[in-house]
């Protein structure tokens, strides 16, 4: 059955919006945001994840349709890494707009599990374990179902044509950024010569854990420059300390999560024709 959509008759100025970027989050999703709101033929929100079409879906088109300039003639641009492993948002975004592009970007599942987690863990917000993940259903949904990518494909291509399906790989962000960029530049239908300020630099890369009062204390000291750069100097210290990575994850834990996502990088490799076998084979760095 149909999901039924606010009304958008009425709108004075609408603005469909054309191209989507659904995610999943810790793929590469700023950067590539950073990267189109800077070119002219793209017009896109002041926030990289508006969440329309799942958490703020009752809120109505013309709450959503103000977060894009109405007077700009460049294509609209939603990206909301949210919207790749939610169960509504597909057929949601088909019935506003059939003829969307759709585009997402690929990760190692398991690297990309385990920057989500540290992510929200850096940030003083839970004391779980990156293992709990296999055993709590919240945990599972939040850092191992979004990287079930074919999974997720397949649910947009019950609605959109393959033609407006676009898997980019963060494996080629990494290495060449520049590809990357014209990849996503080619299938959104825009000049792909520009140069974006990013196109060389980490954005919301992993940093060092801060607790909670460290948060404040850097808040509340941050036009006090003698504090501020104590503080700093202090967190460039300890940092080192603070930080977990991929390759502290016992090997058992690597190994069932491997077997998890097998089946799903096999489809993508036939979807998207692309050799994944390093992948499958995943064997963390610094071990």
């Amino acid at each position: 059955m149909a999901t039924q959509s606010p009304d958008r008759e009425n709108l004075a100025t609408p603005r469909i919006v054309d191209l989507f970027h659904v995610g999943p989050p810790k793929s590469g999703t700023t950067w590539l945001y950073r990267a189109l709101r800077e070119h002219p033929q793209i017009v896109t929100s002041p926030q990289d994840s508006i969440h329309f079409f799942n958490i703020n879906f009752h809120r109505g088109f013309e709450w959503y349709e103000k977060h894009f300039d109405p007077s700009s003639e460049a294509i609209v641009f939603d990206p909301t890494p949210s919207y790749l492993a939610d169960a509504s948002s597909p057929q949601r975004i088909f019935d506003y707009n059939p003829k969307a592009k759709i585009m997402l970007t690929a990760r190692n599942p398991i690297e990309r599990a385990f920057s989500h987690y540290w992510h929200e863990k850096k940030k003083d917000r839970f004391n779980f374990a990156f293992d709990e993940a296999l055993t709590n259903q919240d945990l599972y949904t939040n850092w191992i179902a979004p990287g079930l990518y074919s999974l997720h494909i397949e649910k947009y291509l019950s609605f959109f044509p393959r033609d407006q399906i676009k898997v980019l790989f963060f494996d080629d962000l990494e290495s060449d950024p520049l590809k990357f960029y014209q990849e996503a530049c080619l299938f959104a239908g825009i000049d792909s010569s520009q140069t974006p300020s990013v196109m060389n630099k980490k954005v919301n890369k992993a940093g060092a854990f801060k607790s909670q009062r460290q948060r404040r204390l850097e808040t509340s000291t941050a036009k006090i420059p003698p504090l501020k750069f104590l503080f700093r100097g202090l967190n460039f210290l300890f940092s080192e300390k603070r930080i977990e990575k991929v390759a502290d994850v016992d090997d058992a834990t690597i190994h069932e999560m491997k077997m998890l996502f097998a089946n799903d990088i096999s489809r993508l490799e036939q979807f998207t024709g692309r050799n994944l076998n390093h992948w499958k084979s995943f064997e963390p760095k610094e071990r």
